[in-house]
This record gives C-alpha cells, structure tokens and sequence, in this order.
C-alpha cells in the first residue's frame, strides 16, 4: 500500500464541510490502495458542532493533531 499525507486544518470529529470532506477521503483511500495520514490541527473542533461517529468511520486511520504557537 502506498502511503499518502492529508494536511487538513478540520478533521472529524468537527462536523463542518471541510472536516467531512476530508474525513470521507481518509476513509475511502484505502479500497484505492492508499493508507492516509492526517495531519491537523489540535484544537480543530473549536467552535465548531461535533460528530463522534464521523471519527468512528476512519477509526484504522493515524490522525496526528499538531499544536499551533
């Protein structure tokens, strides 16, 4: 399997556009022969509604949540 970088500033489990989208593509690059790594920010979901279940769909996927100064 190939391996392939997503850098995202949202990620689940925000429930905002952005985060979806990029959680969707986390979660169906796989079946294409990619394993993704996330790569967001560690305070993504502030302000934002969350969705645990949007995290448990990519559940097999390593998110990395990077501070921000």
């Amino acid at each position: 399997m190939r391996n392939v970088l997503l850098v995202t500033r949202n990620f689940a489990p925000a429930s905002h556009v952005s985060a979806e989208r990029a959680t969707k593509l986390a979660k169906y690059l796989p079946q294409f022969g990619w394993r993704p790594t996330v790569l967001t920010g560690a305070s993504a979901t502030v302000g934002l509604a969350e969705d645990p279940e949007l995290l448990a769909q990519v559940a097999g996927v390593e998110v990395i949540r990077a501070r921000a100064p």
